[in-house]
């Protein structure tokens, strides 16, 4: 069975992830790191001060998701420590959020309990009634799939669908990461901007890690380009790109591909 271009590329990438980097004698899978202590220097890295935060492993285990599904992955030693994250992060005082009625109890218990009293409210619904809930005026619409205990099915896109129409905020993960490493000043601070892509298609453009930094550079004024692994030829006039596949062939594309990368840098780089 083949598969489409764009999943295909991605799983290739998620498999050499780790063979690219290999030295002689490295054990070809990720080994697992069991460890919970670390010899640390007197000024120790963050991620390696206790491993509940994270591990070689998990560290592992993000790089290949991230590969997967072609944008950020961060992963969290529990379910709560990732709703936390969430609500920290987006929710004020005054918003009102809708949960599932048969979700995780402890979720919405983080609202009721922990967040009420700055002024977040929660409501909840069944998942069995998600799609047909009024969504006016909700902050923020959290769902999970299949529902705990019920296990009803959502149909996030048509969810998804429906919080947009009734005017929820939906902030795009790039923005989130963007804000994070500086990426505006970093921009302002170069010449040349150069991102990547797995597979270079419509979607590159619409809230993914391409578009975005795209947007950035062309409102700093910065010229930008973009290494992918291959390309649809009708993206190729949006954006100055090369296809690596095209370049030098899929055998070095996907067997050498950080040797193939930093070819295409040096070729970008020549044309300045």
């Amino acid at each position: 069975m083949s598969l489409p271009a764009p999943i295909e590329s991605r799983l290739l990438a998620m498999l050499h992830a780790r063979t690219d980097t290999l030295e002689a004698g490295d054990p070809i899978p990720e080994p697992l790191v069991l460890s919970s202590a670390f010899a640390l220097p007197s000024n120790p890295d963050a991620r390696r001060t206790y491993a509940r935060y994270t591990n070689p492993t998990i560290e592992a285990t993000e790089a290949r998701l991230a590969a997967l599904e072609d944008a950020p992955c961060l992963l969290f030693p529990s379910g709560m420590g990732a709703y936390s994250a969430a609500f920290m992060a987006l929710l004020k005082g005054g918003d009102r959020v809708l949960m599932l009625s048969d979700g995780y109890y402890a979720a919405r218990n983080l609202v009721s309990d922990i967040m009420a009293p700055f002024g977040v409210v929660l409501e909840t619904c069944p998942a069995a009634n998600i799609l047909t809930a009024d969504l006016a005026g909700y902050a923020a619409v959290v769902v999970e799939t299949p529902s705990n205990p019920g296990l009803d099915v959502i149909d996030l896109r048509a969810l998804a669908e429906r919080c947009r129409t009734a005017g929820a905020k939906l902030v795009p993960g790039f923005d989130i990461v963007a804000d994070e490493v500086g990426l505006h000043e970093h921009i302002n601070n170069c010449d040349f901007v150069i991102t990547g892509e797995g597979f270079l298609d419509e979607e590159s453009f619409n809230g993914k890690v391409v578009g975005g930094v795209q947007q950035l550079a062309m409102k700093a004024n910065k010229p930008v380009a973009v290494i992918c692994g291959d390309a649809q030829p009708e993206q190729r006039t949006r954006i100055e790109a090369i296809s690596l596949v095209e370049s030098y062939g899929q055998e070095a594309a996907i067997e050498q591909t950080l040797t193939s990368i930093e070819k295409a840098a040096r070729e970008l780089l020549a044309r300045r």
